[in-house]
């Protein structure tokens, strides 16, 4: 199960000025950018669209990602004394879910069981408690015979993913100023549920 397909463009730069490490995020009309300061004087900027919506901005190529930066206040802020290092680097940041995560002598952990949007700001914790309960389920099988293992991991995995959306929701609905965005609109709440990504492959 796919529910965007969210794009991460990124871009480092050199600091020219004593290194700021707290992480700042600010939103657009067709989506959201944070930066954060890095070891040794760097610092990374980062554009997230759909892969659709991007691809109208031009986001791939310099020009674009510097048009769309141009319309933020404080990311361009951030950057406005750094010189950029190399180019755009492109990867996908959706919100996915394997099914099923796990079957007869195998499981599926971390992002190849589920992986979040980057704004949750989970990565470095949902690796450590999903390997653990991977560990867990693995030992279960192989060390007690405990077949039921392998149908309670799934659980765990449903149950995280599902409060992992139950953030996604609340925390995408707190911006308002774009609601004839293409991109916030998608995330609004829906009677429906959330929406699913028709997986076609997209080129960017």
């Amino acid at each position: 199960m796919c529910l965007e397909r969210l794009t991460a463009f990124a871009r480092f730069f050199r600091e020219e000025r004593a290194c700021d490490p707290r992480t700042m995020v600010e939103t657009f009309a067709g989506g959201w950018w944070y930066t954060a300061g890095l070891p040794g004087g760097r610092r990374i900027a980062v554009c997230l669209s759909d892969v659709d919506l991007a691809r109208d901005l031009s986001l791939r190529l310099a020009s674009g990602w510097q048009a769309a930066l141009s319309g933020t206040r404080h990311i361009q802020s951030a950057l406005r004394a750094n010189t950029a290092i190399g180019g755009i680097i492109v990867r996908p940041a959706d919100s996915r879910l394997l099914s099923p995560v796990a079957g007869p002598g195998w499981l599926a952990a971390g992002d190849a069981a589920s992986s979040f949007d980057p704004l949750s700001s989970q990565g470095i914790l949902k690796a450590l408690r999903g390997g653990i309960f991977a560990a867990y389920a693995a030992s279960d099988w192989l060390e007690r015979g405990e077949a039921e293992a392998l149908d309670r991991y799934p659980y765990f995995v449903q149950q995280e993913f599902d409060g992992y959306l139950r953030a996604r929701r609340r925390f995408y609905a707190l911006e308002r100023r774009w609601t004839d965005s293409r991109f916030w609109a998608r995330r609004a709440p829906s009677p429906g549920g959330d929406r699913i990504w028709n997986l076609s492959r997209e080129r960017v």
